[in-house]
């Protein structure tokens, strides 16, 4: 038996990732690579970027992760920017002795390349090129946690093609078969786009592990179980989603994993919610919500997030059904929690989503104050995130709600200034409120 067929599922796959991306790195034209997914594989491309991180990568390439929202296309760019700079921020204060010099400062691209995807392409190819030591190219994986157009973001990554990427700059996204976003590039740009399909076969990977690890493997049983379950998610296989919920409730009970008790319910619960079957949805969420509450009193490290994303979840399934009263009820229990744990970011979402269903209710200055609230709540973020966040959103519907049913002057001029002095001049630009 050779070395390979030696290795465990998971490192195989890993290899197999390995290889594929040094097709990749040795094309010699492709600057974006689109890993085609199935749902379960998206946590190896994560391993990779991990392994391809450390001292362990098998590519000379340098990849660096970006998650800033896209929500709007001309601010992208420049928000991956400040990403970047922060990220270098945050390197050089955790490695002053012993870090690689990083020389790059943020550079103001030209005029007519303002708000194009240039303008973050031009920073990252002098970031690439200020590392002494870097001879390949750097890698940008955009993966925003939220997205508002895909056929704008693939807009934008057109338009970073066409614009000739620098020569040590790549771009990687990630696509999914069961919901392809990313139509065109492929066809638009043959020789420029890579597409990978890895065929991981994730489920057989954990069914070789809990063979391997025998019967006493729980941890790897769960992830068998709940692996199955979310690919019979996106299905839409319901009954199919039952019998492995059930299956991998009955190992977290067993195992007192409060955490992965919640995390099924609540994956059952969304796939209720994705058919419109709300009664279902609802039924799941309640039983996350009584499970994250035990997390939570347990004073459970993670138990204040459990729970604060259980009860957002039955808040947006009675929102969906317009059943506003109850919902606002849902969204003043998730205050305290997040108050207590300093979440600032779940805070402001829930004054916001109070304000919300009380504007809903016709509760105008009742829904004006918790607004009021939401942007106060706003400010305690770093300022480096709050255009990405809902705070343009709120500051807009605060001026609507005023000239609708206040016209206060020297409150619409107080929220102005306000907005102004967090997210700039043009902060109205960064809402999305009368798009």
């Amino acid at each position: 038996m050779n070395s390979y067929s030696k290795q465990n599922a998971i490192t195989q796959r890993l290899g197999l990732l390995q290889n594929h991306y040094s097709k990749f790195h040795n094309h010699p034209t492709a600057k974006v690579c689109i890993w085609f997914l199935e749902a379960d594989e998206y946590s190896m491309i994560e391993q990779f970027l991990n392994v391809e991180s450390s001292i362990d990568a098998s590519s000379p390439d340098l990849f660096i992760k970006f998650f800033t929202p896209f929500k709007r296309e001309k601010n992208y760019s420049k928000s991956l920017v400040t990403e970047l700079k922060m990220l270098v921020e945050r390197y050089r204060n955790n490695d002053k002795t012993t870090g690689v010099e990083i020389k790059w400062q943020p550079l103001k691209a030209p005029s007519e390349f303002q708000n194009t995807p240039v303008e973050f392409t031009y920073n990252f190819s002098a970031f690439g090129k200020g590392l002494e030591n870097l001879t390949a190219s750097v890698v940008a994986f955009l993966n925003p946690t939220e997205v508002r157009d895909f056929k704008k973001l693939e807009k934008w990554i057109a338009q970073s093609i066409k614009s000739d990427i620098q020569d040590n700059v790549r771009l990687m996204i990630v696509d999914f078969i069961d919901n392809q976003q990313f139509h065109k590039l492929q066809k638009q740009f043959p020789e420029l786009v890579m597409t990978i399909k890895p065929d991981l076969q994730m489920t057989e990977a954990m069914k070789e592990l809990a063979l391997a690890g025998g019967s006493n493997n729980p941890g790897t049983q769960f992830q068998v179980h709940f692996i199955e379950l979310s690919k019979a998610a996106t299905k839409g296989n319901m009954e199919q989603v039952e019998t492995c919920a059930n299956r991998a409730m009955e190992i977290a009970v067993a195992e007192g994993w409060l955490h992965l008790q919640v995390a099924v319910y609540q994956a059952v619960g969304s796939g209720y919610l994705s058919k419109k079957n709300y009664n279902k949805a609802l039924t799941k969420f309640e039983s996350s919500i009584r499970i994250a509450k035990t997390s939570f009193r347990q004073g459970e490290k993670i138990g204040g997030t459990l729970l604060a994303n259980a009860l957002f979840a039955k808040g947006a399934v009675l929102v969906n059904q317009q059943n506003y009263e109850e919902a606002l009820s849902i969204f003043e229990e998730i205050v305290p929690v997040t108050q207590k744990d300093e979440n600032h970011h779940l805070t402001m979402e829930a004054y916001r989503m109070i304000g919300f269903c009380q504007e809903k209710n016709k509760a105008h200055r009742a829904a004006f104050d918790s607004y009021i609230k939401a942007m106060e709540t706003g400010e305690l973020l770093d300022e480096a995130i709050q255009p990405n966040t809902t705070l343009p959103d709120t500051g807009e519907t605060l001026l609507k709600l005023n000239d609708k049913h206040f016209n206060d002057l020297q409150k619409e001029k107080w929220i102005e200034e306000r907005m102004k002095r967090l997210l700039g001049e043009d902060w109205k630009s960064k809402s999305l409120v009368n798009q």
